[in-house]
């Protein structure tokens, strides 16, 4: 999707790739990816509030529904 074009940092944790994406220095999206190359994000609210650590909690808490 072109919201995850533009540039970002990698970080790994539990051995899946998250990329973080900044608004100045605010997380503004954590996306990462499945085995079939499916995209998943999470974004922080409109004001920004949520700091990387927290946006990584969610983003790293997220289960596959099957």
């Amino acid at each position: 999707p072109p919201i995850l074009d533009d540039s970002h940092d990698t970080r790994t944790i539990d051995g899946r790739d998250y990329d973080v994406y900044y608004d100045g220095d605010r997380v503004r999206l954590v996306a990462w990816h499945d085995e079939q190359d499916n995209a998943y994000w999470v974004s922080n609210t409109l004001l920004q509030t949520l700091d990387e650590s927290q946006m990584l909690a969610i983003a790293t808490t997220m289960k596959e529904i099957k």
